[in-house]
């Protein structure tokens, strides 16, 4: 191949052009030498599919009309048939739909907003600290789960819960016990031989007391989430169900890492990544080093993102995953921040 010529007949000169901010914002170490790969300033962008930096997209009004509320919660609710309904959730109201939304509250009286919604059985469920159960089936409103006729076990109340194995995994009150209901049945919570039951967190803890944050599943796996700690849960057998909850066992414990914001885990590219009290961690990075990873995802804004997570906030704190365009959004209402990362590590 000739090498290229400029007027004159000299041989060219390649000069290298290196795109500014590509490594994206590094507030960790802002107040050094940095080079043009990084910004220490960087609002309203995101990277392209090739790994450009860019203005972040618009936004599209779906709703007709504005609530007098503001949302707290919203949720996905994904049907069998494939029919998919938008749940939101204010203060004190539940509400169906996007272009006309619908008010689903029904008879219900919810004292705050904070739901985490999960689809089961093509049924949307929420729980909320210190409220019964809920479940939408595509009606007109929301109820209370009822408890199965002839049993005597009350519904679970705690903040968090997992549609996992066929089952709802549901955090009780006291934030130390995971009740788990019967195969596809989200009003059968007795124990015995109905295969309903309890996992009672205050005698496995293996580094002191702590309270149950999130749960998720994770190859097949049951993942606790404490605040400071990780309980990590396998039926060493395997069955055709997936897991049996008659042989699970604790498999793998993680010390000196948990989860500060339930609604922070997410499954990102066959991994998970949630806000710890040291940033945003990976499981698959917690995997390899067996402790604290010394590199989490958000190093290079670590002590900047975790500024927002005050007591008060962390409530608020609200994640999203996009698979089409491979980003991890994370939100902290209270202080009108959105932190967005590509999941390829950019």
């Amino acid at each position: 191949m000739p090498t290229p010529r400029a007027h004159g007949g000299a041989a060219a000169t390649l000069i290298p052009f290196v795109k500014p901010a590509f490594k994206g914002l590094n507030t960790q170490i802002a107040s050094g030498l940095l080079g043009v790969e990084w910004a220490t300033i960087l609002e309203d962008t995101v990277f392209d599919d090739v790994g450009r930096l860019s203005s972040r997209p618009g936004y599209t009004i779906e709703t007709l009309e504005e609530l007098s509320e503001d949302i707290v919660q919203l949720f996905t609710y994904e049907r069998d048939n494939g029919n998919d309904f938008v749940i939101s959730s204010t203060a004190y109201n539940l509400y169906v739909g996007t272009g006309n939304i619908q008010d689903a509250t029904g008879t219900l009286t919810p004292t705050a907003g904070n739901w985490q919604f999960v689809n089961f059985r093509d049924s949307c469920v929420g729980v909320q600290q210190g409220h019964t159960p809920i479940i939408y089936s595509g009606g007109t409103e929301f109820v209370e789960i009822e408890k199965k006729v002839g049993t005597t076990t009350e519904l679970p109340k705690g903040n968090a819960a997992l549609s996992a194995f066929g089952r709802l995994w549901i955090v009780d009150e006291d934030l130390q016990t995971i009740r788990y209901s019967n195969l596809l049945d989200e009003t059968d919570w007795e124990p015995g031989s109905s295969r309903a039951g309890l996992i009672d967190m205050t005698a496995v803890w293996p580094h002191g007391t702590d309270t149950v944050v999130a749960l998720a599943e994770h190859n097949g796996r049951l993942l606790v989430f404490g605040e400071k700690q990780i309980v990590i849960w396998d039926d060493p057998q395997g069955t055709a169900l997936g897991m049996d909850v008659d042989s699970i066992q604790v498999v793998d414990t993680y010390n000196e890492v948990g989860c500060i914001a339930r609604d922070s885990v997410q499954t990102v590219n066959g991994d998970l990544w949630w806000l710890s009290n040291g940033g945003i961690v990976s499981l698959a990075r917690l995997i390899q080093e067996r402790s604290a990873p010394s590199v989490p995802v958000s190093a290079n804004v670590r002590d900047f993102l975790l500024s927002f997570t005050d007591v008060d906030s962390l409530p608020t704190v609200r994640s999203v995953v996009s698979l089409r365009d491979r980003y991890y959004l994370i939100s902290f209402p209270t202080y009108g921040k959105t932190f967005w990362r590509l999941d390829s590590g950019t």
